[in-house]
């Protein structure tokens, strides 16, 4: 599902929004911030009429969108401790 969504939408959405469940016509997407979960809703209508393409998204109602910034950025960060001056030890 994952590969057909990344054929419809822009390069820079395809990097950190996927698929995370498709069941009674409903698509869930999960990306990692608001600005582009608030695209993909401005855009629900044109992502449906694209996805009802493919035969496996035929019966698509509507496109949920959930926002997971941790899931993104956990691997982003740095895990590197600062050390303590020996006043704060």
């Amino acid at each position: 599902l994952n590969h057909i969504l990344e054929q419809i939408l822009t390069p820079a959405l395809v990097k950190n929004c996927h698929v995370t469940s498709f069941n009674k016509g409903l698509l869930v997407l999960e990306t990692d911030n608001a600005t582009k979960a608030t695209w993909i809703r401005h855009s629900e209508q044109m992502l449906i009429q694209a996805l009802k393409t493919y035969s496996i998204f035929q019966n698509i109602i509507k496109i949920q969108c959930k926002i997971r910034p941790q899931l993104y950025s956990a691997h982003q960060k740095s895990t590197k401790k600062l050390p303590l001056s020996a006043q704060s030890a």
